[in-house]
């Protein structure tokens, strides 16, 4: 039995931890980054399908007065070349296909909604925030809405971020300009560290150097996109509005007096 064979079969048995990981990393915070290489998504999706498998058996072998022949998957995960052999699993497959099928069908509908179930749970309880394992491959998420600072300043500190305020290092002809402006929205991408780029609202500019001491200019524009392969550095800060009008600066001591102008841009 060839090595195609024996690596479609492994991709067949894989297919349940397979739907898990897509349904759990299927969402906008995630970035499904997962590598073409074959021999990966066999190796990632192979343990955890194995699990589903192993307890799916279990449940089918007591529940019904079924029984699977676990010397046929081994022989065929092994690349077996006895031919007679191989003809009598295949009868056999033929024989209980409808079965096969169904089983198969209604472990990748489990194994889909179990993603989907323990993804959400992970995301209700933080869980990604505080378990490294359990983090998203997509860090920007954590980083544009605050939820990084959970780690020191407690449960759920980042619903406090009521806007947040961004500057953008870029190079631009040869010539460090400084965009400054409250932070709207980002977009993925699977190249350039997973970031695409950063859409800024009320933007500003300025020449960036020692000796440059001017006021920023103000950008006539409703929003602006910034592509991240041109940024050089990022600073982003996470600002919350008072009661009484003051700006706090989370994760910060320091206040910003109330300034109509900002205020009434930020009320939009």
């Amino acid at each position: 039995m060839n090595v195609a064979f024996v690596t479609i079969f492994l991709l067949f048995i894989s297919l349940p931890g397979f739907a898990l990981r897509r349904s759990y990393f299927a969402s906008r915070f995630s970035i499904n980054q997962f590598s073409t290489n074959i021999v990966n998504e066999i190796f990632w999706s192979f343990i955890p399908a194995l699990i589903l498998h192993v307890i799916a058996i279990w449940i089918v072998e007591r529940y019904s007065n079924k029984e699977i022949y676990f010397e046929y998957i081994g022989y065929l995960a092994t690349g077996g070349n006895d031919k007679e052999y191989i003809n009598t699993i295949f009868t056999n497959i033929h024989k209980h296909l409808k079965e096969i099928l169904l089983y198969n069908v209604v472990l990748l509908f489990f194994a889909f909604i179990l993603g989907t179930t323990l993804r959400k749970i992970v995301r209700i309880l933080n869980l990604d925030v505080y378990t490294r394992i359990l983090s998203f491959p997509n860090k920007w998420h954590y980083i544009f809405t605050g939820e990084y600072m959970n780690r020191d300043y407690g449960w759920k500190y980042h619903k406090n971020i009521d806007f947040i305020f961004v500057d953008i290092l870029m190079d631009v002809g040869g010539e460090a300009v400084l965009y400054s402006g409250k932070f709207e929205e980002y977009f993925l991408s699977k190249v350039d560290n997973g970031l695409d780029r950063i859409m800024i609202k009320y933007p500003s500019k300025k020449i960036f150097s020692i000796d440059n001491h001017d006021e920023p200019e103000d950008i006539p524009s409703d929003l602006l996109t910034i592509p991240y392969k041109n940024i050089l550095n990022l600073n982003i800060s996470y600002y919350k509005l008072g009661d009484d009008g003051t700006i706090e600066e989370l994760g910060n001591d320091d206040y910003i007096e109330p300034n109509p102008d900002i205020d009434e841009q930020l009320t939009y």
